[in-house]
């Protein structure tokens, strides 16, 4: 699978996690179950799909002046989603869990859109074919 195609798979499959937690988050007690199991299928996309792009994608990026800012923020970003996880973790289902839910659902968005509209299409332009496929390839051996 090509690489910008695989990754826009993963920011659909956490869109669609993200949205089922909006379907059940008014009713939390109600809907725990499901809500756990959303939370651990989303840490477990969110995980894989980060720690692909911090050691392939982004590292192919990082050198060139256009994406070097970008990349940089990405990083953080990534950071700021992985803390909330290991908070969100740490607490029981609450008021509190479905607020900090939200918060990474915002920051998750707000990364994604900025991948889409910028980074992937600058990427597109600083890798040629062969850097592009090999680091789909990789990302791609990873998960397997």
């Amino acid at each position: 699978m090509e690489l910008f195609e695989m990754l826009r798979q993963d920011h659909q499959k956490v869109r669609q996690l993200f949205s089922q937690f909006d379907d059940m988050k008014e009713e939390p007690e109600k809907n725990r179950k499901a809500l756990e199991k959303v939370f651990s299928t989303l840490q477990k996309e969110l995980k894989t799909h980060m720690e692909g792009e911090e050691r392939h994608f982004y590292p192919a990026l990082r050198e060139a002046e256009e994406t070097h800012s970008l990349v940089l923020e990405a990083f953080e970003e990534h950071h700021v989603v992985k803390l909330l996880m290991r908070e969100l973790e740490r607490i029981q289902l609450s008021e509190k869990w479905i607020a900090k839910l939200s918060v990474m659902k915002e920051n998750v968005q707000h990364h994604l859109e900025e991948e889409e509209e910028e980074l992937f299409e600058k990427a597109q332009q600083i890798l040629d074919p062969e850097q592009t496929r090999k680091v789909g390839e990789q990302i791609a051996r990873m998960r397997h």
